[in-house]
């Protein structure tokens, strides 16, 4: 089973949160410029905000990786214990090709080609968008 390298819904709503807070402190630091208040004043205001933006969007990052995590686990354990029953399966396969008297080298490859197949169907991928890269993720200092 593949997954989707798209953003998560997570990651996407903690982007255009980020976008909006961060445009509303532009326009409160227009605002302040107007309204002749001291550029000092203005700067730290604004770059407290920055921080805190930062912090609280960061905070909410880690919270989904957290939540896709715990998601990646659980999806990862139904793919192993279907890929368990598909094994069970073959044997069985095998008891019913021996007990009918099939020719043992017919029964070697199907049992190959099969195990080969399951591999392939029930793969889990460890590189995925569940590991989030934060490099990729666009910070605003």
């Amino acid at each position: 089973m593949q997954y989707s390298t798209k953003k998560s819904r997570g990651v996407t709503m903690a982007d255009n949160w980020k976008k909006q807070e961060i445009k509303n402190i532009i326009h409160l630091r227009d605002e302040m410029i107007e309204n002749n208040i001291d550029n000092n004043l203005i700067d730290k205001y604004v770059n407290e905000q920055y921080e805190k933006i930062n912090r609280e969007y960061n905070e909410k990052i880690i919270k989904v990786q957290k939540k896709d995590n715990l998601n990646k686990k659980q999806i990862d354990k139904k793919i192993i214990n279907k890929k368990k029953q598909a094994i069970k399966n073959l044997l069985k396969d095998k008891d019913i090709l021996e007990q009918r008297g099939a020719n043992p080298e017919y029964i070697k490859n199907y049992l190959e080609k099969q195990y080969t197949e399951i591999n392939k169907n029930y793969e889990i991928n460890k590189d995925t968008i569940y590991n989030i890269d934060l490099e990729k993720i666009n910070f605003i200092d």
